[in-house]
């Protein structure tokens, strides 16, 4: 289903009548309600049943097992709404989308990819939740984890004395309440807020469409600036295949034709051949719109960079840093099933890191490069302490002072 009227199959993706505008904006309204929906879900319900699991006795996590085993049923119908708000959300984006986009897309492998990155959600999901309930595990293990962690802090040099004394009030599962909390609002309360401030009014995805005379038409179209909002939506809902295709249409729709241009282009160019100006100035009499495509290009480098520093640093790389110490410190305490839930979600971060800083480091080339290169250190880091669990005689290794006697 095409979303605004053409004639024929090739016919731009325009608005044209109020009538167009509001089946369009049907479509928009669609596609917001089920990212919001499931980011709720994501970021509000997920959190309160941890909560709820750390007061119902029976489903409560152990220091032996980690998270209990009867509450993946929860986890289990989460992944059902999952499937089925990407799969609405996937096709409202293509309904926005004319024939030749979706071609586009095509060619460019991103519908290809859908399968990969709807598997990438799912695992965004499952670990988010197990991040939710590592506080609770830790909690139950408190009498080994704080106490040795504060020594292992006492070792290392300058900074030690102060974290030990930080370690001593809060507590290991205190910290990592903290960075819980820290994930859910940051990443998901106020990327809720935003989305709900925004979706108030469908005009913000539209952009007026000139004539090739300069007069502004009745028509409207959708600027490459309202998919980079949807894509950061559909992040925070965890939607990564939703989100890829998103990113690539606003990329598409940076180029944008400027009639105001029209008369001075051919005289540029002219002017350029006989060496009268530079290619500089050429340039500014392209006929591309270089304000809209400015907009587009700051949407796209304020999406990456946010999901880079607020997604995988504070949701990835911190909490594998410290599921890493957790694994370390109750190596002696925790059985099989418990190692085994630890190192999962650990891989699973680890995996989820991976992609995004690769994807980040193609899309913002040096900034996302070194961002990556520090997130990507903090991922060697954290499976450097598992790696060294097995070696050291007390099972504790620092960076700074090697194994911890």
């Amino acid at each position: 289903m095409r979303s605004a009227a053409s004639q024929y199959p090739y016919d731009p993706m325009t608005t044209s009548g109020n009538n167009n505008l509001r089946l369009w904006e049907k479509t928009i309204g669609r596609l917001e309600a089920h990212m919001w929906h499931h980011a709720a879900l994501t970021w509000v319900v997920i959190p309160l049943f941890a909560v709820v699991q750390g007061v119902v006795p029976f489903l409560q996590p152990t220091c032996e097992n980690g998270f209990n085993n009867w509450s993946l049923l929860f986890v289990f119908g989460y992944v059902l709404h999952h499937i089925y708000a990407e799969s609405s959300s996937w096709t409202a984006v293509k309904e926005l989308l004319s024939l030749p986009e979706i071609t586009i897309m095509r060619q460019f492998g991103v519908l290809r990819l859908r399968r990969r990155m709807v598997f990438l959600g799912l695992l965004e999901g499952l670990d988010f939740y197990t991040d939710m309930t590592f506080p609770l595990m830790a909690r139950h293990c408190d009498h080994v984890l704080t106490e040795t962690w504060r020594r292992s802090w006492q070792e290392v040099p300058y900074v030690g004395q102060h974290l030990d004394a930080i370690v001593e009030v809060l507590r290991f599962w205190g910290i990592a309440l903290l960075c819980a909390s820290v994930n859910v609002v940051l990443t998901g309360l106020i990327g809720l807020w935003r989305m709900s401030s925004t979706y108030r009014s469908a005009d913000y995805a539209f952009e007026d469409i000139f004539s090739t005379d300069g007069r502004k038409t009745e028509d409207k179209r959708i600027g490459g600036k309202a998919f980079y909002t949807w894509a950061r939506s559909a992040e925070t809902a965890m939607m990564p295949s939703v989100a890829s295709l998103c990113e690539e249409v606003g990329d598409q729709k940076r180029w944008k034709y400027d009639p105001s241009k029209k008369e001075g282009a051919t005289e540029a160019r002219q002017n350029y051949i006989h060496g009268k100006i530079d290619y500089a100035a050429v340039a500014k009499f392209e006929l591309g719109d270089a304000a809209a495509e400015e907009q587009v290009e700051l949407a796209r480098q304020l999406h990456y960079a946010l999901l880079l520093l607020l997604k995988v640093f504070i949701g990835n790389g911190m909490s594998l840093w410290l599921q890493g110490s957790y694994f370390a410190l109750t190596f002696e305490t925790t059985g099989n099933e418990g190692k085994y839930k630890v190192v999962a979600s650990m891989v699973i971060s680890a995996l989820q890191a991976l992609v995004r800083c690769t994807q980040a480091s193609i899309k913002l080339g040096f900034p996302g490069v070194l961002l990556s290169s520090l997130i990507m250190s903090f991922v060697a880091w954290s499976f450097a302490k598992v790696y060294y669990a097995f070696i050291c005689p007390h099972h504790m290794w620092n960076l700074t002072t090697g194994c911890v006697l």
